[in-house]
């Protein structure tokens, strides 16, 4: 099964701080929710400024985490956004949507992983 983040990069970003981690895994599930439902509201509405908007927003913090289909569906929407294209938005919508569900998964089980910082490391 594919991965929906990378572990090792974002580590890395983070200095393999496993605590600050789960802090912006939670964060991300907290406003995750507000960006999708702007996103849908834009697509339903038709308002491709928001829908540029949204899902660059989106992009950003899923690519944070390494989380590329996410990142790639976020930037499809987000182009078609920019180039008043709507036609295949809803399409586009779905497939974001199930990726959006394997990530928050992913998330979830990071944010809720026991533990603490490495002792060693300070």
């Amino acid at each position: 099964m594919r991965k929906s983040i990378d572990t090792s990069v974002v580590l890395a970003r983070v200095g393999s701080d496993k605590v600050l981690l789960r802090e912006l895994a939670g964060i991300f599930l907290q406003e995750c929710p507000k960006t999708l439902s702007e996103m849908r509201d834009a697509i339903t509405g038709e308002d491709c400024n928001s829908l540029m908007r949204t899902a660059h927003t989106l992009k950003g913090r899923a690519a944070f985490f390494g989380a590329d289909p996410v990142c790639k569906l976020a930037l499809r929407l987000e182009r078609m956004g920019r180039t008043h294209r709507l036609a295949d938005s809803q399409k586009a919508w779905a497939a974001l949507e199930a990726e959006i569900g394997q990530l928050k998964s992913a998330l979830t089980a990071l944010a809720s992983e026991g533990g603490h910082e490495d002792p060693g490391r300070r």
